[in-house]
């Protein structure tokens, strides 16, 4: 852990669902900047069928994860250090990162463009509603830091209070 790592702070797996390149450059900043703070495991999640655009998509992202001194290997390389994968998966969009958005610390999703980016906002609500964990939507633009400012959505519920807890 470096010595900017928040004390008493455990983020080890960090889940990004990614179905879109046009936002791929804003969240995989913020992503790689998050796994860097918390020396955490980047899990990057593409659904979907097309072989194609899966693959181009692996390609962006091991670019621009790169370009944050992150490299995307198949597996965990070092506890102390953060890391990447890229998985793609074939199913429901929104159960199967829900399902997956439970078994991660932190979900980062980029934030939905506009009314007609529906896979970006599904992917969202999937996380919002269905995992109880944290997530941080990353800006249009990426930052230079992370955690510095934080906005938490309130309702009062029990869901909520565990996301913040967490």
């Amino acid at each position: 852990m470096s010595a900017d790592t928040p004390r008493g702070v455990s983020i080890r797996k960090i889940l990004l669902p990614l179905q879109a390149t046009n936002t791929a450059e804003a969240v995989c900043s913020v992503a790689a900047l998050t796994a860097r703070t918390w020396a955490g495991h980047l899990a990057v999640l593409h659904v979907g069928t097309n072989r194609d655009r899966a693959n181009s998509l692996r390609d962006l992202v091991t670019r621009l994860l790169a370009q944050h001194g992150l490299a995307v290997t198949d597996g965990h390389a070092d506890a102390n250090s953060p890391t990447a994968s890229f998985a793609v998966v074939t199913g429901q969009e929104s159960e199967i990162i829900g399902q997956e958005a439970r078994l991660a610390d932190l979900v980062v999703v980029p934030h939905p463009a506009s009314d007609s980016e529906v896979s970006s906002s599904d992917a969202l609500h999937a996380v919002l509603f269905e995992s109880a964990k944290p997530v941080l939507v990353a800006p249009a633009a990426a930052p230079s830091a992370i955690g510095r400012r934080i906005c938490i959505g309130w309702n009062g519920t029990a869901q909520s209070a565990s996301a913040v807890l967490a």
